[in-house]
C-alpha cells in the first residue's frame, strides 16, 4: 500500500477467502471514501446492501467506505484498489453515488484507457514522489468521471432506482415504527442521508413526507375495516405512528378530503346501503 495526501493505492494479492466491512468497521474509520477496485486476477463476488456483483478479470467497480459489504473471493485473487476522499469525485460528478457497486466491464474504449492508467499508476507508484502522485490524481478523477458519464448512457436500470426500491421497501416494512426517520433509515440501508434525500428527487416528495402518505394510506384502509371490528380512531393511528392525533387528523383530511370520523362514517353509510341492496334483492321465501 502507498499512502499520500489522503489517497491509498493498494495492490492485493491472496488465495481463497470471504469477509465483510460491518456496520462495526465502518464506525471505526475515520473520513468517508470512495474507492475504485480493479480485479486483475480471479473472480470476487461482492455484496452491497442487498445486491450482489460478480467480478471477474478486466472488471472495474466503484465502493462507499459507509456501506456495509460481504466479498467471497473462490480461487486466487490479484487486485489494484485506488481509494479516494469522497469529494474528490463527487466534486466534479455529484451523482458518483448512483454508481457505487456498478460494475464496469473492460471494453475497447474509456473503461480500456482508464484501466491501463491505473495499471501503470499500481506499477510505477514505488518510484514516483508522494506530489506526482497526488499531481496524477486529478486526470484520474476527470477520467473516471467522464467514464462513468458515459456508462450512465446504457442500462436504463441503474443502482439508483435498485436503491430506491429497497428503501422504499425498508420503509414499507417500518411503518409502525415511531422512531423511523430519515436518519434511522440511512444507517440502516447503508447510505448517507444526504444520498437518501437525493433518491427521492426522484420520487417527487420529501422522504418524511412519502412516508406520512403511506402511513396516512395503511390508517384509511384500517380505519375502513373498523366500521365491522369496532376498533378506535386512536388506536390505528397509534398503531402508525401517529403520536399526535390532532395532527394526524389534520393530515388524513388534506389527503382524503375527509375527517377519520367522517370517513368511517361515509365507510358505514356505504356498507349499510350495500348490505339493504342484497337484503331487498333476495327471493321472497
Amino acid at each position: 500500500m502507498r499512502q499520500f495526501d489522503g489517497y491509498r493505492l493498494i495492490r492485493c494479492a491472496c488465495d481463497a477467502t470471504r469477509g465483510s466491512r460491518s456496520v462495526n468497521e465502518i464506525a471505526r474509520t475515520s473520513g468517508r471514501a470512495l474507492s475504485l477496485l480493479h480485479l486483475r486476477q480471479g473472480k470476487e463476488a461482492i455484496t452491497i446492501a442487498d445486491s450482489e456483483i460478480i467480478l471477474h478479470a478486466g472488471d472495474l467497480v466503484l465502493w462507499d467506505s459507509e456501506r456495509p459489504m460481504t466479498f467471497d473471493v473462490p480461487e486466487r485473487l490479484e487486485k489494484l484498489t485506488l481509494m479516494f476522499p469522497h469529494t474528490a469525485l463527487t466534486s466534479i460528478f455529484p451523482n458518483a453515488e448512483d454508481y457505487v457497486g456498478r460494475v464496469i466491464t473492460r471494453r475497447p474504449g474509456l473503461s480500456t484507457l482508464l484501466t491501463d492508467y491505473l495499471e501503470t499508476i499500481g506499477k510505477e507508484m514505488w518510484t514516483m514522489s508522494s506530489e506526482d502522485l497526488t499531481a496524477a490524481m486529478k486526470p484520474t478523477m476527470d477520467l473516471l468521471a467522464t467514464v462513468l458519464t458515459m456508462e450512465s448512457r446504457l442500462p436504463k436500470q441503474s443502482l439508483r432506482a435498485l436503491s430506491l426500491t429497497r428503501v422504499q421497501n425498508y420503509i414499507i416494512s417500518n411503518l409502525t415504527d415511531p422512531g423511523l426517520t430519515p436518519g434511522t433509515i440511512a444507517s440502516s440501508n447503508g447510505i448517507t442521508p444526504r444520498y437518501l434525500h437525493h433518491l427521492f428527487e426522484d420520487v417527487g416528495a420529501s422522504v418524511s413526507a412519502w412516508i406520512k402518505e403511506r402511513r396516512l394510506e395503511r390508517c384509511r384502509d384500517d380505519i375502513h375495516c373498523s366500521v365491522a371490528t369496532g376498533r378506535s380512531i386512536t388506536d390505528i393511528a397509534l398503531s402508525w405512528g401517529f403520536n399526535d392525533l390532532s395532527h394526524f387528523s389534520k393530515a388524513f383530511k388534506a389527503q382524503f378530503e375527509l375527517s377519520p370520523r367522517d370517513y368511517r362514517r361515509q365507510v358505514s353509510l356505504e356498507q349499510n346501503a350495500e348490505r339493504q341492496v342484497a337484503t331487498d334483492s333476495k327471493p321472497w321465501q
